[in-house]
């Protein structure tokens, strides 16, 4: 009777060698191809927006469904969160709305990762504004975290992440004009060097904030609200005052999970914000919603301010 033929000890090692050789030259592929299916989730979930934008003007005869600083609520017990979060000026159009302990005509105050906007972006918010590249989505706290310093052609440039569980896709609130650089703050582009903050596209808000030429983080006091709640965006009438663009050349909406680039130079703000994310040719970038509901990848440099 034949004993059965254990494995030698050199055969486990020379099969154990060729599966991590087979590891090691397929994970750059799996990478590239998960990487791939996240841009493609994106880009998925920035066109779905833009639909919802779309029947909203429709519904509304071209005014903009108002929203101030994203932030505004977790501060201002004056700023009901469907003024404040897009996806719930937007939720009757995305198939879901905030219910029970979610009222959006109340503010949500509070900025921790206990907080009601972080557990609303957790439970109940559409994940459709949830991009798929989201860090940290268990943090304790969301917002901009620093990261490493990085050194470009010979100048170091401060970094920071959008770390947690909030929205994804802002919407601009500082109204950009890309042949003036700015309506709303002139000159901001020039803290970096060009083309940092320089953007390739015209950038259209959502409020009439930039009409005040306000300085700083005014965007969501009480005396700005009040002024820019009574004036209602149409942004087809605005493409004149931003640089006479097309729908096509006017962005409205930003993943502000990839690569883009603050004008503060102040260390509060950092200067690069998501470095490298959403990479394409070696460049960091992101998303950017126009206004002809198309969507395009732009270079972070190339971005503007959110």
């Amino acid at each position: 009777m034949n004993a059965k033929k254990a494995f030698t000890l050199v055969e486990l090692l020379v099969v154990i060698s060729i599966i991590a050789l087979l590891v090691s030259i397929l994970m750059p592929a799996l990478g590239k191809a998960r990487f791939k299916a996240k841009m493609v989730l994106d880009l998925a979930n920035t066109k779905q927006i833009g639909f919802a934008v779309a029947v909203a003007l429709v519904d509304t005869d071209g005014v903009t469904p108002f929203i101030t600083n994203q932030y505004a609520t977790m501060f201002h017990d004056h700023v009901p969160a469907k003024e404040s979060l897009i996806s719930l000026a937007l939720a009757d159009y995305v198939g879901e709305t905030a219910q029970q302990d979610f009222d959006p005509d109340e503010a949500w105050l509070g900025f921790s990762g206990t907080s009601k906007v972080a557990q609303y972006a957790s439970k109940r918010m559409p994940k459709v504004f949830s991009c798929p590249f989201v860090r940290d989505k268990g943090a304790s706290a969301f917002g901009f975290f620093p990261g490493d310093p990085v050194d470009i052609e010979g100048t170091v440039y401060q970094t920071a992440d959008v770390q947690g569980q909030i929205e994804s896709y802002w919407p601009t609130i500082r109204g950009i004009n890309r042949k003036t650089s700015s309506l709303y703050s002139p000159g901001l582009t020039a803290l970096m060097g060009a083309p940092h903050g320089a953007p390739k596209y015209a950038m259209l808000p959502w409020n009439r904030g930039y009409d005040f030429k306000l300085s700083g983080g005014w965007e969501s006091s009480a005396t700005y609200y009040s002024m820019v709640q009574r004036k209602p965006v149409k942004w087809e009438s605005m493409l004149k005052d931003f640089g006479g663009v097309s729908p096509a050349e006017a962005a409205i909406l930003n993943c502000a999970i990839g690569q883009w680039d603050h004008w503060s130079d102040t260390p509060r703000y950092n200067q690069i914000s998501n470095y490298g994310s959403h990479g394409k040719g070696g460049q960091g970038g992101t998303l950017q919603l126009m206004l002809d509901i198309h969507v395009e990848w732009v270079e972070g440099t190339r971005v503007g301010w959110m």
